[in-house]
């Protein structure tokens, strides 16, 4: 009994270590593939390439901004979503590059049958920086619907575009972007509430199993302890 208690334990255990895996990746290793970009508002004549060594990384680079005024840009996959929608896609992982200062705003997005979900970035620096985004509404993902969480799984499954929103710094052109390894994960970064009750069964079956020989180390060191003293 106590060794099932054990077999359970630490498969649960490795069921809630086990990695992320990335089911698609961009990192632009051969050109900006099939991403593309238009105006979110203003005209920030945004232009997208790849360069070899932004901050070190081959990377896409995003060149934009206007000398007057604010604007935004989206900067998306336009792959009419063939790859994102059989996924099963759970979590987001990317990294964001800013040359000097940062960005007015950056948010995730993706599109599904005109419905745009969103998800905002709320710290950067100057540099590169990592996210791991959940896709869940519970991580700060919405909708102007304020879609539940039941809508946002739906929306995943048919995905038309996916890719972030930059807004410029205001009144500056030729402001310096970029973003690499732009992949998406079929399991969740933070373990959901399921995972944790796993975890904790994991742990409760581990102590039932090694109680006894625990009592009896402890038992053997105080005994120990009177002994010398």
């Amino acid at each position: 009994m106590k060794k099932a208690f054990l077999f359970m334990g630490i498969s649960a255990l490795l069921v809630c270590s086990a990695q992320s895996a990335i089911v698609i990746t961009n990192n632009w290793e051969s050109g900006v593939e099939n991403w593309e970009d238009k105006p979110e508002w203003n005209l920030p004549n945004t232009v997208l390439t790849e360069e070899a060594a932004i901050g070190g990384e081959t990377a896409l680079q995003i060149t934009g901004g206007t000398l007057s005024g604010d604007s935004a840009s989206y900067i998306y996959d336009d792959n009419d979503g063939s790859g994102y929608s059989s996924v099963g896609a759970s979590s987001l992982s990317f990294d964001f590059y800013s040359e000097s200062g940062t960005p007015d705003g950056l948010f995730l997005y993706f599109n599904s049958s005109g419905t745009e979900w969103l998800y905002e970035i709320s710290s950067f620096s100057a540099g590169w920086s990592h996210y791991d985004v959940n896709f869940t509404t519970s991580a700060g993902w919405y909708n102007m619907t304020l879609g539940s969480q039941t809508d946002l799984d739906v929306d995943l499954a048919s995905i038309d575009e996916i890719g972030i929103i930059l807004a410029y710094q205001p009144n500056i052109a030729n402001q310096v972007y970029a973003i690499d390894d732009f992949n998406v994960h079929d399991t969740y970064f933070i373990p959901e509430p399921g995972t944790y009750a796993m975890l904790a069964f994991a742990f409760i079956s581990l102590a039932i199993t090694f109680r006894k020989n625990l009592n009896e180390s402890i038992e053997r060191a105080l005994a120990t302890v009177k002994i010398t003293t």
